[in-house]
């Protein structure tokens, strides 16, 4: 049978191939809604994996929906974005318990983006005991873009 041979990260090939395929419509799916709702990017996704700690390998997967929304002439963007469990573990849970989902608040302090603070709120499922942990916060960002990573170090010249 196809899951008892294992891939890379101790998932079964049949685990891999279905996350793979999962990707690649939730892929074609998110560019789709994308191009038909415009002012939002929404992104779908499927995160497939192996839970062993029960002793045996349990595959979950849970759907993902997420929406970003730029504001203020594009200086504060707000991400919203929840997850629903599909299969395995998670699955029963409360079903409400995924809606109040991960909240993202980035605001650009530079108008080219490059000094941003942003405060998040996200659910983080630990494959271990702890179970579920939300993380709350705030950060400071620093954006850079570079072609190759010595010109990060360099000075700029000064005309």
């Amino acid at each position: 049978p196809l899951n008892s041979i294992s891939s890379a990260g101790n998932e079964s090939l049949e685990t891999r191939a279905f996350a793979t395929a999962g990707n690649l419509l939730t892929q074609e799916l998110s560019d789709l809604v994308s191009s038909a709702i415009k002012g939002v990017d929404i992104d779908i996704a499927l995160d497939v994996n192996e839970d062993y700690t029960t002793g045996k390998s349990e595959r979950n997967t849970d759907l993902k929906v997420g929406v970003t929304k730029s504001i203020a002439n594009n200086r504060l963007i707000i991400y919203v974005g929840s997850s629903i469990a599909l299969e395995g573990q998670n699955q029963s849970s409360d079903a409400l318990s995924g809606l109040a989902g991960d909240v993202t608040l980035e605001y650009l302090l530079s108008k080219d983006g490059k000094y941003r603070i942003k405060g998040f709120r996200v659910n983080e499922n630990e494959l271990s005991l702890q179970g579920e942990i939300v993380k709350t916060g705030v950060t400071f960002v620093v954006v850079l873009e570079f072609n190759k990573i010595k010109t990060v170090f360099k000075k700029k010249k000064k005309k």
